[in-house]
């Protein structure tokens, strides 16, 4: 068996032949190999994701618990943060340049509980999301029946940051 392997499926069409799908986990990072008509397959899988997991190395994006925004109500702050850690696969020789786009609703109705989803950080590269974070509360906020996000605050929610993967 394969160190770190999380599925595989074999196949055979008259057009493609004999196919074989693997996946295989290790260090937070997962890749995929994909064969058509190779008469020996699992031994060119196993040579790919070897070549992939050596080319390769976790670069974490976000942190678990790293603050996304703060917003303050009745003069008391509070912080919504990233519920996980998010890795990306880095080549070695690669430096790519990562969006963040966080989305959180406009209106956000209380009592919002502590570790509530109010609203996603989508992670994209060169325009396509390759991944989502929830966002939560860190704390219990009552008070108010609805916090209105003022539109300098909403542009800060609906910004885009970048930065670039080393």
């Amino acid at each position: 068996m394969y160190d770190g392997a999380i599925g595989v499926k074999t196949g055979y069409t008259e057009a493609a032949g004999r196919c074989l799908v693997s996946a295989a986990e290790r260090d937070n990072m997962t890749f995929i190999a994909v064969t058509l008509n190779d008469s020996d397959d699992w031994n060119t899988h196993m040579q790919m994701l070897d070549d992939a997991f050596a080319s390769h190395y976790p670069k974490k994006a976000l942190e678990k618990g790293q603050v996304i925004k703060n917003v303050t109500v009745d003069n008391k702050t509070y912080s919504f943060y990233a519920a996980e850690d998010f890795y990306i696969p880095m080549s070695k020789a690669e430096k790519i340049e990562i969006n963040a786009e966080i989305n959180v609703e406009n209106d956000l109705k209380t009592p919002i509980n502590k570790d509530e989803k109010v609203g996603y950080v989508a992670l994209k590269y060169k325009g396509k999301e390759i991944g989502r974070v929830d966002v939560l509360s860190s704390d219990n906020i009552y008070g108010v029946s609805t916090i209105r996000m003022k539109n300098s605050f909403l542009e800060c929610w609906k910004n885009i940051w970048s930065f670039f993967l080393l």
